[in-house]
C-alpha cells in the first residue's frame, strides 16, 4: 500500500478539509482508495449554519472528480458526502463513478441517523468494478449505519 499525498479542498472558516487516499495493487493493477467526509452543516459559535455546505460540497467534489478523472485505473470512494444522490453537490462524483447501492442495493439505503435512519449520505462510489452486493448495517460508536458493500474487478 502506498499512501499518497491528501487532496486538499476549502472548509468552513478559512479551514482546510483533507480527503485522504492510498493506492493498492491488486493482480498488478494500481487501485486508488478514497476515504471522504465532505463538508457538512458546521457550527459556528455553538449554532448549527443551515446554508452555504451544498457550495463548499460541490468545490470538494470537484476536486476529488478532476483528480480521479486524471487517472485511468479503477477507484473506489467511500465516504459520507452529506448529501442525498439528488443534490447538485454530488453530481462531479456520481457522474464519473458508479454508485454500489444503485447497482446492487436494495429499499431506501438509509444510513443517517443510526438510530432512526431517514437519508442515504453515505456512499460506496467505483470505477472498474462491478458491485457484487451492497447492503446498509449497524455499526457501533457512529452516528451513522455502515454500507456492506462487495466489489469484484470488471474484466
Amino acid at each position: 500500500m502506498t499512501v499518497l499525498p491528501p487532496l486538499r479542498a476549502r472548509s468552513w472558516a478559512r479551514h482546510i478539509r483533507y480527503l485522504p487516499r492510498v493506492q493498492i495493487q491488486y493482480d498488478q493493477v494500481p487501485i486508488d482508495i478514497y476515504n471522504v467526509h465532505l463538508e457538512s452543516l458546521p457550527l459556528v459559535e455553538g449554532s448549527r449554519m443551515l446554508f452555504g455546505a451544498s457550495r463548499l460540497r460541490r468545490q470538494q467534489a470537484e476536486i476529488l472528480a478532476r483528480e480521479i478523472a486524471a487517472t485511468g485505473h479503477p477507484v473506489i470512494l467511500g465516504g459520507d458526502l452529506n448529501s442525498t444522490p439528488l443534490y447538485y453537490s454530488n453530481r462531479p462524483l456520481l457522474d464519473l463513478l458508479s454508485d454500489s447501492w444503485g447497482q446492487a442495493g436494495w429499499g431506501l439505503g438509509f444510513t443517517y441517523h443510526a438510530s432512526l435512519p431517514f437519508a442515504r449520505i453515505d456512499y460506496v462510489l467505483h470505477r472498474g468494478f462491478r458491485t457484487v452486493t451492497t447492503a446498509v448495517v449497524n455499526v457501533s460508536a457512529s452516528d451513522h449505519r455502515g454500507l456492506h458493500v462487495v466489489l469484484e474487478p470488471a474484466r
